[in-house]
């Protein structure tokens, strides 16, 4: 019950902002609940004056009904007009709370959960809970005036056939709490299934060029075709459910409908019920029943959305990236890049193990290692996208224990292998809405040697790119990083394999990029390429999770093992 509430109150918290469109909201609902129960009472009326053929009467209710119908039609266009702009500021409330929610989630939590639940999150579970909670509002308010009119009117009509007529609720009563669990065991199975969907095609469109490389079509195909038919079971049981639910509403219904009947003519032969309020009485039992049903409906309905409230909560609860307090000023004299007896682990899994490294004055820097040693870690570590399990790490003599994660990232760059593209232009793209001239992304590309390719589209650099884009190969996507880092100069630059793809030359000119942004910040690169890493000022090798040596590449290549293997074909 704390649960439906919450679901209520929730929701009522995110109408605030548009007091002025819900209040006439909530008006069209009661004025129209209000209408609708006096049509019945007009009806009666005009079925009572058709049988003492008073023509002056008949002709007034056939007006008076005429009008009130037409009303209604009209308050209930009003109505969902207002429902479908509260639902869509409801839906874009939600979406801008938990899409920054999610941004803000420590990467260690992220990297734990499947992208096809996070999407879910953000579509299907938000529609299921904002589409529950405008028919909460509506129906809380139907039900207390569509259940007490008509209970107070058909009491007024006829005490016994009222009392007959309120028999049905019990048995609704029952019938919800009988199948009750197993109306959330289903939605929960159907709800699993779902995600399971969005992780599919979440993980197919970001493989499907591995999946045709490995000759994978057929098996994700054959993947793909039993996860729909385990959805479709899980449907057919819950439908078949909801007719079972169905039937026995109905069957209870067509019961005490017979006995009312059975009633009402005993009372129609003794002149003690007219036709008319026999006419009306029915239509209000009718609206008692379905009253009692969407109750009913209601309860089973919240179990889907308690799913997706307890999936958001998930998300809503999750860890977010903060250390500790700003401090407003760096001092350049001190140490820039420190990491002291540094532990980490993944999933019990440790990758640091007591790491060293010290970086003292700015210059260009190459970390090298095999593969798993942690040279990736470092990185997040130093971005406060993890957090060390112990150790002291620090840049400028600060200690992060004492910086904000906002405040620490803004002396960074962080470069990565894999590009990413914002649905924008390439210029918005290359300078990620910074204040940057057209000027000045033009210089950066000529340096990295992308000019020529952009200016030789139809539309430059207003050219619209996709997340998915494939305008660009490999190497030229490494290249327009190298454009980013250039835009978005900082204190500490990390460069994360991102020569991998690059061809000698271009390596080369790029390399040389990076020895020119290290004369006025820290540059750290983790790369197998020679190249890169022969032209460091200091190279820190890795093994293990531990720096075990470190130097120049004369130095390195002849006295390290682990250098002379990594680099064995130089």
């Amino acid at each position: 019950m704390k649960k439906k509430c919450k679901v209520l109150i929730d929701s009522l918290s995110y109408v605030k902002g548009f007091k002025w469109l819900f209040v006439p909201f909530l008006g069209f609902i009661c004025l129209g609940i209000v209408l609708s129960n006096i049509s019945p009472i007009v009806y009666g009326k005009m079925i009572d004056a058709i049988a003492d053929k008073n023509i002056d009467k008949i002709h007034l209710f056939i007006l008076s009904f005429g009008v009130i119908s037409v009303a209604i039609i009209i308050l209930s266009i009003l109505e969902t007009y207002c429902a479908s702009i509260i639902g869509d500021k409801i839906v874009i409330a939600y979406q801008k709370k938990y899409y920054k929610k999610f941004l803000m989630t420590q990467m260690a939590y992220l990297s734990k959960h499947d992208l096809g639940i996070f999407i879910s999150n953000l579509t299907s579970d938000i529609g299921v809970i904002v589409n529950y909670n405008i028919e909460i509002i509506s129906t809380f308010i139907y039900l207390i005036l569509n259940l007490v009119i008509p209970i107070t009117l058909i009491f007024y009509i006829n005490v016994n056939m009222a009392f007959v007529a309120m028999l049905i609720l019990p048995i609704y009563i029952f019938s919800y709490y009988l199948f009750k669990n197993k109306v959330k065991e289903y939605y929960r199975r159907v709800k699993t299934l779902d995600d399971r969907y969005y992780s599919m095609l979440t993980s197919s469109v970001r493989g499907v060029l591995s999946y045709k490389a490995f000759q994978l079509e057929n098996k994700m195909s054959n993947l793909f075709s039993n996860l729909m038919d385990a959805s479709y079971v899980a449907n057919k049981k819950r439908n078949k459910l909801n007719s079972i639910i169905d039937i026995v509403n109905g069957v209870t219904e067509n019961i005490f409908s017979i006995i009312l009947l059975f009633i009402a003519s005993k009372l129609i032969l003794g002149d003690s019920l007219s036709l008319g309020l026999l006419m009306s009485f029915n239509i209000y039992v009718s609206r008692l029943f379905t009253g009692v049903k969407t109750l009913q409906k209601i309860n089973f309905d919240v179990q889907p959305v308690l799913v997706a409230m307890e999936r958001l909560e998930d998300l809503q609860n999750a860890p977010v990236d903060d250390y500790g307090s700003v401090i407003s000023s760096i001092d350049i004299r001190n140490t820039l890049v420190k990491m002291d007896k540094v532990y980490f682990s993944y999933d019990e899994q440790v990758v640091l193990q007591g790491l060293d490294l010290a970086i003292y004055e700015k210059g260009f820097y190459s970390i090298v290692g095999e593969n798993g040693s942690g040279k990736t870690t470092i990185f997040k570590i130093l971005m406060g996208l993890y957090k060390s399990d112990s150790g002291e790490v620090s840049i400028f003599a600060q200690n992060y224990n004492d910086l904000t994660t906002d405040y620490i990232r803004s002396h960074f760059t962080y470069i990565e292998k894999e590009t990413f593209f914002i649905h924008d232009t390439i210029f918005e793209n290359m300078r990620l809405y910074n204040e940057k001239s057209m000027g000045e992304v033009k210089e950066a590309c000529r340096k990295v040697g992308l000019l020529d390719f952009i200016q030789q589209l139809p539309d430059k650099f207003e050219t619209i790119l996709e997340p998915d884009t494939l305008l660009f190969s490999s190497g030229m996507k490494q290249k327009f990083n190298f454009v980013r880092a250039i835009l978005h100069p900082a204190p500490i630059m990390l460069f994360d394999e991102i020569t991998s793809d690059l061809d000698g030359n271009s390596e080369k000119n790029l390399v040389n990029t990076l020895k020119d942004l290290g004369k006025n910040s820290v540059v750290i690169s983790v790369s197998h390429r020679v190249h890169a890493v022969q032209n460091s000022d200091k190279i820190f090798v890795l093994d293990q999770g531990r720096i075990v040596d470190q130097g120049n590449w004369g130095y390195l290549i002849e006295n390290c093992p682990l250098v002379k293997s990594l680099f064995q074909n130089v």
